[in-house]
């Protein structure tokens, strides 16, 4: 299984890079996730080599901690395969890498670079 753990943690890696070059954009979509507890607080979706690939945010609530480290025990990050009617197939295993994607997706959703380009060009 270390082989497998391995081998998804490169697949994410891969995700990254494609987020970080601009080769792979993802668009913010709005979900709901039915019959579940908890709020999607982030969604984007993208299709790379015919595939959906959708990762989102949900954020569960207060779990009671009063102290809770990075406050990332009460949410989860998802990353999945979906079917054209946005439907999951397959969803990758839970790690820090799907989280680190996250965070490219949305550094290029909201144009932190290009932001960030114009206001030291100015």
């Amino acid at each position: 299984m270390a082989l497998a753990k391995d081998k998804w943690s490169l697949v994410v890696a891969k995700l990254i890079q494609k987020t970080q070059s601009k080769r792979l954009k993802w668009q913010r979509l709005k979900l709901r996730i039915e019959g579940g507890s908890g709020q999607v607080t982030s969604a984007f979706q993208t299709i790379y080599k015919e595939k959906g690939l959708r990762i989102y945010k949900l954020d569960l609530g207060d779990t009671g901690l009063v102290w809770n480290l990075a406050n990332m025990r009460n949410k989860r990050i998802s990353l999945e395969i979906i079917d054209a009617a946005g439907q999951p197939i397959w969803t990758f295993p839970e790690s820090e890498s799907v989280a680190d994607l996250l965070s490219a997706i949305e550094y290029q959703a909201a144009g932190v670079d290009e932001f960030l380009d114009e206001l030291l060009a100015d």
